[in-house]
């Protein structure tokens, strides 16, 4: 089981779909988008998976570094229970968020990523796929898909 937040659109929808390809049933979390979280779950059974739609407004409005402390806290906690925390950071994706940027300032921001590209939001489903299906041991971490932007 996962729960995919944002799932209607961007991040969230190649999250949900990988994850679903992958083998997990997806909780398909959306805000108002529920035509568009409804074709990811379309999109998913028609590939042989399960998922239900959810709908709520699950947004964090807190700085990221309380992210990794909230994430770190958890792990903590949720480690005896053999349940891993983690954060994936996502970098500059090319998603309808960036796709409103004017393209000047898409060009500053191109020219500050070390690998010269944005991401792909099925790059950043990969990170997430990975945690879920191989990172038993993983827990505690920020995992940064960006390109090489922070390093």
């Amino acid at each position: 089981m996962a729960l995919v937040t944002g799932a209607s659109r961007g991040l969230g929808r190649a999250i949900a779909l990988k994850l679903a390809a992958e083998g997990a049933c997806v909780a398909l979390n959306y805000r108002s988008g529920e035509l568009e979280a409804r074709k990811v779950a379309d999109e998913i059974a028609a590939g042989g998976g399960k998922s239900f739609l959810l709908r709520g407004d699950v947004s964090i409005k807190e700085e990221a570094r309380g992210i990794v402390a909230f994430t770190e806290s958890a792990a903590i906690e949720l480690a005896r229970y053999n349940v891993t925390v983690n954060a994936i950071a996502p970098g500059f994706t090319e998603t309808d968020m960036l796709a409103k940027v004017a393209p000047e300032v898409r060009q500053q921001i191109l020219a500050k990523i070390p690998m010269g590209r944005f991401g792909q939001p099925e790059e950043i489903a990969k990170a997430v796929s990975f945690l879920c299906t191989d990172g038993d041991y993983v827990t505690g971490q920020q995992i940064n898909v960006n390109g090489g932007v922070y390093m």
